[in-house]
């Protein structure tokens, strides 16, 4: 409801809302805090009193270690097919995929080689199938294996 905005806080940014559909994307141990803006207008304002306002189709970069509130064009779809039971990526390094699939399964995931967290996925997965679904999808689809280490711990190698 435009008419009665709302402020969504997380640790280092304020989204003023302000009639819209919108993605905030910030999470404990991260340093940066996303927002998507798919419909409407937001103002996004950080920990520094830094602000801007963003339109349909961008997104606001912000976080504790950053002396200004970055904005870009993006690809809303991406940042919001999750609310349709979609993970969906593109050119994603695999930590960043790693680390959405740790969140939605409630699994740690561990490197075998430091080199695995630079390669870089497109595609998407259901997030509603579970996790072993997407990891042989991923086996499939690259040069990974994954191990069972523990009921919560999944060991990433090559192949």
């Amino acid at each position: 409801n435009k008419d009665k905005p709302f402020i969504v806080e997380t640790y280092g940014t304020k989204v003023k809302v302000l009639g819209t559909r919108f993605n905030v994307s910030s999470y404990k141990g991260k340093e940066e805090i996303v927002t998507t803006l798919v419909e409407g207008s937001v103002m996004v304002k950080d920990c520094n009193n830094c602000a801007a306002k963003i339109k349909p189709g961008q997104q606001a970069v912000s976080g504790l270690n950053h002396n200004d509130i970055g904005v870009r064009d993006v690809d809303v779809d991406i940042y919001t097919f999750w609310v349709d039971g979609i993970f969906k990526y593109e050119n994603k390094s695999f930590v960043e995929i790693v680390e959405q699939l740790s969140r939605w399964y409630d699994v740690d995931f561990v490197f075998d080689n430091e080199d695995i967290k630079n390669v870089r996925f497109a595609g998407a997965i259901n997030k509603h199938k579970p996790l072993y679904f997407a990891l042989f999808m991923i086996e499939q689809l690259s040069d990974l294996k994954f191990e069972l280490i523990s009921k919560k711990k999944i060991k990433i190698c090559k192949k």
